[in-house]
């Protein structure tokens, strides 16, 4: 390889370039968790507000958690969009989200069939 196709240490740039690429797709990134639902018929805004409110020292002490966010709309539809360090570690708090005894008010109150769930990799904040 030409002196001027290589970095210190004697490797070609385009090993170089392979390496960032798969440490950059192997890299865990921040994780925003987006679950968009209803309410099962009759369910109180208030009471949902309570029983997520209850829950919320179960998820603030797993591991990853950054921050939660519960919004509603007029026409019903709730988004509960939290924050976590790792997709690893938002997977293992959701796996144990389901044997969790503060949350199954919550969970109870929510049509399952309105579920949708979605992980994004957070790639720009401000």
């Amino acid at each position: 390889m030409p002196p001027d196709r290589m970095l210190s240490g004697g490797m070609g740039y385009s090993w170089a370039i392979d390496n960032a690429r798969t440490r950059l797709h192997t890299m865990d990134h921040p994780v925003l968790e987006i679950v968009r639902f209803t309410t099962r018929p009759g369910t109180a805004v208030s009471d949902f507000l309570a029983d997520a409110a209850r829950m919320d020292g179960w998820l603030e002490g797993q591991p990853g958690f950054i921050r939660r966010r519960l919004g509603h709309a007029d026409t019903g539809v709730w988004i509960d969009c939290i924050e976590w360090r790792s997709m690893a570690e938002a997977r293992a708090a959701a796996d144990g989200l389901m044997a969790e005894p503060s949350a199954r008010p919550f969970l109870s109150a929510i049509d399952g069939g309105s579920v949708v769930m979605t992980h994004l990799d957070i790639r720009h904040a401000a």
